[in-house]
């Protein structure tokens, strides 16, 4: 019976943390999408007008 319990708890404990984990790299992952979309934007912006004469 402890075994049970205390494997039952050692499962609620890892699903949470997990939860809390994907939660963190969603975090992360978004930022760094954000971060590339905007460094992609500037990037193309330039060579736009560095290609077209003003």
């Amino acid at each position: 019976m402890n075994k049970e319990v205390a494997k039952g708890r050692i499962r609620k404990i890892l699903r949470d943390w997990l939860q809390l984990e994907e939660l963190k790299t969603w975090m992360v992952w978004t930022v760094v999408l954000v971060a590339a979309a905007f460094a992609l934007g500037i990037f193309v912006s330039k060579a736009v007008f560095t290609t077209i004469p003003a």
